[in-house]
């Protein structure tokens, strides 16, 4: 058995990308989301609840690409977590657009972007 050094590679992307959302995301975006007086409670934990679902999928992104670098029968996990990351780089380059923002502001295409180009990578290669 081989280890699949693409789906590797996105599997640590991904776990960096996973330290970076926690540490730097928790500061810049979940603290002072949480510190906001003119939000309601709604709003404000709606927001954090879905910080928290995208720690868990950056998790399960991490986890099923380096399951799949291990096994050969881990070609759908890797087929999902690559179809997952690319929408989710689309998504973040049409809100930029659709809400004339900053893409330097707004990295998480290049992230997620560079996942999903690993992850074909190992699926096509």
């Amino acid at each position: 058995m081989s280890m699949n050094i693409w789906f590797l590679s996105a599997a640590i992307l991904a776990a960096m990308t996973t330290m970076l959302h926690i540490f730097a995301g928790g500061r810049f975006a979940a603290r002072p989301l949480l510190d906001a007086q003119d939000l309601s409670s709604s709003p404000k934990y709606t927001n954090y609840f879905c910080w928290h679902i995208v720690t868990i999928a950056l998790t399960m992104l991490a986890f099923g690409y380096g399951y799949a670098a291990q096994n050969e029968a881990g070609y759908d996990v890797a087929l999902i977590a690559t179809v997952m990351a690319g929408l989710v780089g689309v998504w973040n380059l049409f809100l930029i657009r659709q809400f004339r923002l900053k893409a330097k502001r707004h990295p998480q295409f290049v992230f997620f972007f560079s996942m999903a180009i690993l992850g074909l990578a190992g699926l096509i290669l």
